[in-house]
This record gives structure tokens, C-alpha cells and sequence, in this order.
């Protein structure tokens, strides 16, 4: 007989309480990129879900007509453990109305596609939603999506070489 417990899940809304080298670490890490300094000050999230020992996490901010799903991470020996699942039944309790964005080669779009109430495709990004029904409200939150200014610094090549630059 196996019997496995969940793993904690946290909400932080006083961002004072965020472990922030530790959250940063967790994205950049399962993102493959590194955020641009002051990432969690400019994002100003209302919510910090956080599963485990900084495993997993969920960063809300305020958005136009629902909560704005900024990042959703999942450290390397936490996935395919259904860790992240977990956190996203938490976080759709917490949050039944989200919108969020996803790259067009982020490798879990077709995970986020099974959650959504909604999608709409854009050249570089796939918007996505659950609990909005209004068009309006949709329209409204697709637009904020696509306009989120980005919050990882960018790959620059040159002379056949990767370089970031901030």
C-alpha cells in the first residue's frame, strides 16, 4: 500500500513574507532564463502561491476583469510528479476566474489548453482564460495579456554567440 500526502500549499499576499531569492530561483530555473532585476517590485502580485519548499509557485497580479496569472513555475524534480497539478487545483479554488499567456513553444501549452475555459492565438502568444464569459471581459483581458511587458531579460545573438542583455 502507498500512501502519498500532498504537498503544502502556501498563499502569501504580504509580499514581505515571499522568500524572493529563493522564488526567483525557482522560475529562473524552470524557465531556462533569468528575470529582469527587481522582477517581484515591478509585478506587485497580490497572491504568491508556493507549494512545497519553493517548488512550485503561482504569481497573481491584478488584472483588467480577473486575476492575471504572471508566472506559473515547477522546479526540475518537482515535474511529472504532479506537483504542478496540484498547485493549479489551488489556485483555480483561490482564483475561478484567470487569464494568463503562454509562449506558442511553451512545451505545456497543450497542459494549459486542457485547463482553459478559452484561448485566443496571437503571433507570439496563446492568451488564455477560465470563469470569463463576457465578451468584453474576454477582449479586455486578452489585450492586457498581449501587452505585459516582458520580465525576463532577453538572448541577443551576435557573431554567433548568445549574450544577454539587460
Amino acid at each position: 500500500t502507498l500512501v502519498r500526502r500532498g504537498v503544502p500549499i502556501r498563499i502569501f499576499k504580504d509580499m514581505s513574507k515571499v522568500d524572493e531569492p529563493r522564488l526567483n530561483g525557482l522560475i529562473e530555473d524552470s524557465f531556462g532564463r533569468t528575470l529582469l532585476p527587481g522582477y517581484l517590485e515591478r509585478a506587485a502580485p497580490e497572491m504568491v502561491l508556493v507549494a512545497g519548499d519553493y517548488a512550485a509557485c503561482a504569481v497573481v497580479r491584478p488584472g483588467p476583469t480577473a486575476p492575471y496569472l504572471d508566472k506559473f513555475a515547477v522546479s526540475a524534480q518537482g515535474q511529472g510528479a504532479g506537483l504542478g497539478a496540484s498547485l493549479w487545483n489551488r489556485l483555480a479554488t483561490e482564483c475561478p476566474r484567470l487569464l494568463w499567456r503562454s509562449r506558442t513553444d511553451n512545451p505545456i501549452r497543450n497542459w494549459y489548453f486542457g485547463l482553459a475555459d478559452g484561448m485566443h492565438r496571437a503571433p507570439n502568444w496563446i492568451v488564455f482564460w477560465t470563469g470569463l464569459e463576457e465578451r468584453d471581459e474576454i477582449a479586455q483581458g486578452i489585450e492586457f495579456a498581449l501587452a505585459e511587458p516582458p520580465s525576463f531579460e532577453s538572448p541577443v545573438v551576435t557573431r554567433g554567440e548568445v549574450s544577454i542583455v539587460s
